[in-house]
């Protein structure tokens, strides 16, 4: 399996299974996956809320930061769980079943979008006027940046629902939790 590849949940249980010792010591299993997690690096460490996607070229993901300490908290509480029940199974299936609700809370952005939010994350409170200054969004224009910030302000998360990634105050854009 690569980065970026999907796996089917099916598919993912007979791939665990092949790692359950002989005798059925699942205890055993879930020291020696702890582990490896220990050794192995974190994979939410330095995780941004906005992110390049590995498999969509020209299409970036925004995610609330609320929403990205809930994930890194749920992970942390289910390997816990599952390191100190005798069937691991359910609490792994409830990890993938998370993530599959993490990915729901994500807003997709075109390139564009993605540049305009980095700018104001890095920059902070800014007019129109001075984002369209910016080297890296001097080519969009002041006309075109207007456009994308009402977009980033009238987001649509995976799921359909609403959120807000810049917010307007005074002519200054800022923003919104990412």
């Amino acid at each position: 399996m690569s980065d970026g590849e999907v796996i089917e949940a099916g598919e993912l249980a007979r791939k665990l299974e092949a790692f359950v010792p002989a005798d059925g010591d699942r205890r055993a299993l879930i020291a020696g996956v702890l582990a490896e997690l220990e050794r192995a690096p974190d994979p939410l460490a330095g995780a941004e809320s906005l992110n390049v996607s590995l498999n969509e070229p020209g299409v970036y993901y925004a995610v609330h930061e609320g929403d990205l300490e809930l994930l890194k908290e749920c992970m942390a509480a289910g390997l816990g769980f599952a390191a100190v029940i005798s069937a691991p199974w359910g609490a792994i299936a409830g990890l993938v079943m998370l993530m599959f609700k993490y990915r729901k809370k994500r807003v997709r952005l075109d390139a564009d979008q993605a540049a305009v939010l980095r700018a104001l994350i890095d920059g902070g409170e800014q007019e129109v006027a001075k984002l369209a200054q910016r080297p890296e969004l001097a080519r969009l224009g002041a006309e075109k940046i207007a456009a994308l910030l009402a977009e980033l302000h009238d987001a649509v998360r995976h799921d359909g629902t609403s959120t807000e990634l810049a917010a307007e105050r005074n002519g200054k854009w800022r923003a919104v939790d990412v």
